[in-house]
């Protein structure tokens, strides 16, 4: 792990749930981040995906019971609209366990959008324009709310030939 000088990361224990990996980070704001790859783990529809991330949010209430401050973030490959899929483990089902942890979705607080209706994609399916969708998120405290500076989607023609991805850049002032 590589960290900008002032700043330093801690691994933390891997949980049972594969694709989330806690990281203590330690600088001027330290927080538990909450790093998010949500990929297939096996044969079962609803622990795939979003399925993950949904069993570490109910499995680690530790993580959400610190003084500390919670970052998630990162590819959750999921969104409202595919919830139909998923009677349990679903997209908005993760939503609303992070909002009883007091923590919000700052794309969507920054651009007044709901989940499922988001404008810009963070995503381009075999890196094609025509086939994009927005499934990376980042979740912070409500506490961060008013420190919340910008937000600031990459751009396709920027990143194309890099990932299929692009970034999403959350600047928040020190709280």
């Amino acid at each position: 792990m590589v960290a900008a000088p002032g700043w330093t990361l801690e691994a933390g224990r891997r949980p049972t749930q594969k694709w989330i990996a806690p990281v203590r980070v330690h600088g001027p704001m330290s927080f538990l981040l909450l790093a998010v790859w949500a990929c297939p783990v096996g044969g079962s529809r609803e622990k795939n995906y979003v399925g993950q991330t949904f069993e570490s949010v109910t499995r680690h209430r530790g993580w959400f019971a610190d003084a500390q401050p919670v970052v998630m973030c990162g590819d959750f490959n999921s969104k409202a609209i595919w919830d139909h899929g998923r009677k349990i483990r679903n997209h908005s089902a993760v939503v609303k366990l992070l909002r009883e942890r007091k923590l919000f979705s700052v794309y969507h607080a920054f651009f007044s959008e709901e989940h499922g209706k988001e404008t810009k994609s963070t995503y381009y399916f075999w890196h094609r324009k025509d086939r994009c969708f927005h499934i990376d998120y980042t979740f912070v405290l409500d506490s961060w709310a008013s420190q919340l500076k910008d937000v600031t989607i990459g751009r396709y023609e920027d990143w194309r030939a890099t990932s299929d991805h692009v970034p999403v850049v959350v600047d928040v002032a020190e709280v």
